[in-house]
């Protein structure tokens, strides 16, 4: 394309060419960085600096919800929770979605209202999926049900550590399920981490 040219008429051609094409780069490139007065050095740090920030901006977002006395696990009833207790749920998860590859955010309230509040900031802030125990409120709140319905595009796994369904009668009964993707019971703190992959893929086939 330059052959035609020799000199100062080479130099305005490729300036030509590049103003045409820029527009062009720039909307294919994934990141942009300027080599002006940098070493290779200085650059290649900037791009991997810049591409390992967006592999993490690009990651999967999974919010996890925990209701009224998840705080108490290791306390409460070990005979049906166990004898871990709630900072080692926590661990386990952190360290399944690292596994996976996802971001992950675990919140508990005893309130019903902090539960509401943080499945609505999931739909604010583009969280890409939810896995909750509502505990109690799952046999009874029609307000955390409705709150789960209000996000419908966001996947949604419930988890329940003890199988409810062999338990006391009232147990039996979800209000919540019935607007979410899916349900875990009876296996222990792991089905948090079943429940993190299964939300993980059904985040990737929405996408």
């Amino acid at each position: 394309l330059l052959a035609p040219y020799e000199g100062e008429a080479r130099y305005e051609a490729i300036q030509k060419l590049l103003q045409e094409r820029l527009p062009l780069y720039r909307s294919a490139a994934d990141i942009e960085v300027s080599v002006f007065k940098q070493s290779p050095e200085d650059i290649a740090e900037e791009i991997l600096d810049m591409t390992n920030e967006l592999e993490k901006s690009s990651q999967r977002e999974i919010w996890v919800c925990n209701g009224p006395n998840l705080n108490f696990l290791g306390i409460r009833e070990k005979g049906i929770y166990g004898n871990q207790d709630y900072d080692t749920l926590v661990k386990m998860i952190e360290e399944k979605a690292q596994e996976l590859g996802v971001e992950v955010e675990v919140f508990q309230s005893n309130y019903e209202g902090g539960l509401i509040d943080r499945i609505q900031k999931a739909y604010f802030e583009k969280a890409d999926g939810i896995i909750i125990n509502p505990g109690a409120f799952t046999h009874y709140s029609y307000a955390v049900r409705d709150a789960l319905a209000s996000v419908a595009d966001i996947p949604k796994i419930e988890v329940h550590i003890s199988n409810v369904h062999t338990r006391e009668e009232f147990r039996h009964t979800s209000v919540t399920v019935p607007v979410c993707n899916g349900q875990v019971v009876g296996l222990g703190l792991k089905g948090y981490l079943y429940a993190l992959e299964a939300v993980k893929d059904m985040a990737e086939k929405k996408a």
